[in-house]
């Protein structure tokens, strides 16, 4: 079952209440933690605010750069949360991040990362092909004719990736929505 880690308040993404009774997530809140240039004693819980931003932007589905690939949406997620590029993933921030991406992992996203990783070096593949490599014959390696096959089956698997990506959100969505003893799909009569 997942839980939602994250609300969306004034188009802001804030630790739900229910994240915080998870150590990891009560750390990253904590007075302690927080502590810093600017906000010595920590209450304005700036540091939570923008790792909490970051936290959403990297690991969370819901995210406008969840399709990305981890270098970009790492870049992408310290960019949204107002951090700079060099900042360093605490022990703490990455401990949230490992909760968040057990809290999402069902067999649906597995499958669904793995064709995106899939896909993405496919593509490199392609942006790597040199069309004046020859064998010892002298014959192209790589007949552009071919190629261009192979790229037009792309679309095919494009189109069912998105089609994978919308099932995965939505049943994200739906788990995160069930709580207590009720099970997805039964109204508790027995």
């Amino acid at each position: 079952m997942s839980l939602t880690l994250f609300v969306i308040e004034d188009y802001e993404p804030r630790i739900s209440d229910a994240a915080l009774l998870i150590e990891e997530f009560k750390v990253l809140h904590s007075l302690n933690y927080n502590k810093q240039s600017g906000d010595t004693q920590g209450r304005e819980r700036k540091r939570a605010i923008q790792e909490a931003r970051y936290l959403f932007h990297f690991c969370d589905y819901r995210s406008e750069y969840s399709e990305y690939k981890d270098e970009e949406k790492h870049e992408e997620a310290l960019r949204a949360a107002g951090l700079p590029e060099d900042y360093k993933i605490s022990e703490e921030l990455q401990a949230c991040m490992d909760v968040m991406f057990k809290t999402q992992d069902t067999r649906m996203l597995r499958t669904l990362r793995t064709a995106e990783n899939t896909l993405d070096k496919v593509r490199e593949y392609y942006d790597s092909v040199d069309f004046s490599e020859v064998d010892k014959n002298g014959a192209l390696i790589h007949k552009p004719k071919d190629i261009m096959a192979s790229i037009s089956d792309l679309g095919n698997v494009n189109k069912k990736l998105a089609d994978l990506t919308k099932r995965v959100k939505q049943e994200l969505k739906e788990t995160e929505t069930l709580r207590g003893d009720h099970e997805g799909g039964f109204d508790g009569a027995q």
